[in-house]
């Protein structure tokens, strides 16, 4: 009796073992998913990462020329200083903008033939803004004075359209009598300094005939709004003399106000 119960025990372990062998695991276990799983979004970023950067970081998807910058150089010439007169093109693809490219073309051709003149440009993405500023500089005939002139265009780059100055004020949440009165106080500095160093005798030119001196009837004559490092500059032009000596005191940046930032 012995020997028959441990037959059958023998072959009930044998059967267990075949029923066992009929379902054998999956070679591809959870841990081979998740690498490829991990690879694929690395594969997704990488993609992702490299259409941010060449489409929409460099603003392709607005271009008209994607093998170029936002702005670039149009046309060119050499003033008889040996400068290069540069003027820019906005490389954006609207109607606002070439109109704008229209409008520079317009003036652009007069100085870049007069050699007596120098023209120069910059810009700044700053937000979702481009901002533009061509600089005219000339001295007159007889080199007694230097006068320069501005001009800035600021883009949406949403909606590529060219903002207005009520637009710019409102990113800065200020108003025009703001203005005035930061430009204001920037030209009676500018008079103080030019006494104190003595470029002008206050006895014999007050503020009013600083004003008359820089052709300044109005503050907010001719200004032209820009951003530059995400602050708001005002360019306002005016005379200055080297009778007086006063380019030795006025610079380039003279003629920037700064406003809010």
């Amino acid at each position: 009796m012995l020997k028959v119960v441990q037959k059958e025990k023998t072959k009930k372990i044998s059967k267990n073992k075949k029923n066992k062998t009929m379902h054998p695991r999956p070679s591809f276990g959870w841990k081979n998913a998740i690498v490829w799983i991990l690879l694929l979004l690395v594969l997704v970023f990488l993609i992702g990462n490299y259409i941010y950067k060449n489409y929409y970081h460099n603003y392709n998807y607005i271009k008209e020329d994607h093998s170029r910058y936002l702005v670039y150089t149009a046309d060119t010439s050499i003033n008889k200083e040996g400068k290069y007169n540069e003027a820019p093109y906005v490389n954006i693809d609207s109607e606002d903008a070439e109109r704008v490219n229209e409008e520079i073309r317009g003036y652009a051709d007069q100085f870049l033939r007069n050699q007596e003149y120098f023209m120069v440009y910059d810009f700044q993405v700053n937000g979702k803004v481009l901002s533009l500023v061509i600089q005219i500089s000339k001295y007159d005939e007889n080199g007694d004075s230097f006068e320069v002139i501005y001009y800035t265009y600021n883009f949406n780059l949403d909606t590529r359209r060219l903002m207005d100055n009520d637009e710019i004020l409102d990113l800065f949440h200020v108003k025009e009598k703001d203005v005035r009165k930061k430009i204001k106080k920037q030209f009676r500095t500018y008079y103080k300094e030019e006494v104190e160093q003595e470029y002008l005798n206050e006895e014999e030119c007050d503020y009013q005939c600083f004003l008359s001196l820089r052709q300044v009837d109005s503050y907010m004559d001719f200004v032209q709004y820009y951003i530059k490092n995400g602050n708001l500059i005002a360019y306002r032009p005016f005379t200055v003399f080297s009778d007086y000596e006063e380019e030795e005191y006025f610079t380039e940046k003279s003629f920037e106000f700064y406003i809010a930032g």
